[in-house]
């Protein structure tokens, strides 16, 4: 399935598409982040613990943390995100 998942993506990617990846989306690219890589449109939409794991698993520091702060965060008025404890 993730054959086609990833398929579907570079269609996405190729006729500059937006796309939103969630749930196992979001698995997928937490175990194969080059496919997100410098792709703008692709909007991540991870809860709090999707982040988390997204995060302790790529090692987010920086600019990449920042990225997803700010996209999952930027107009949700859900609750402001909890900073993530010292590694």
């Amino acid at each position: 399935m993730q054959k086609y998942a990833k398929l579907a993506l570079n269609i996405a990617r190729e006729q500059d598409k937006y796309v939103v990846l969630d749930a196992d989306a979001l698995w997928m690219v937490q175990n194969d982040p080059k496919i997100v890589k410098g792709y703008s449109k692709a909007i991540l939409t991870p809860n709090i613990v999707e982040f988390k794991r997204l995060s302790d698993t790529l090692v987010c520091r920086g600019s990449f943390l920042r990225y997803f702060f700010v996209t999952r965060y930027k107009s949700s008025r859900e609750f402001p995100p909890t900073p993530l404890p010292p590694r």
